[in-house]
């Protein structure tokens, strides 16, 4: 934080891979090469660091914001949903 102001906010972000709950049936089970997609998967990931693997899937920040910075944040910020309770 580098402005010279007492009151400050805190900014919590959270953002994390969405997904769609599949529904597999036995049907689907019996089509696919469950094995073979998996070693795909696991050859996709080889030598990848394990840092910017978990990015993929969920990143965390905690921003220190003065008023002005904080202002800043908030109409820099996207129009989105209602907050979850």
């Amino acid at each position: 934080m580098t402005c010279a102001e007492d009151v400050r906010y805190v900014a919590d972000v959270t953002v994390f891979a969405a997904y769609d709950v599949m529904e597999l049936t036995s049907e689907d089970l019996s089509k696919r090469d469950i094995r073979a997609e998996i070693e795909r998967t696991l050859e996709a990931l080889k030598g990848r660091d394990e840092k910017e693997l978990e990015e993929e899937i969920i990143a965390r920040r905690r921003l220190d914001l003065c008023p002005s910075c904080r202002r800043k944040f908030l109409t820099s910020m996207p129009e989105g949903g209602p907050a979850p309770a």
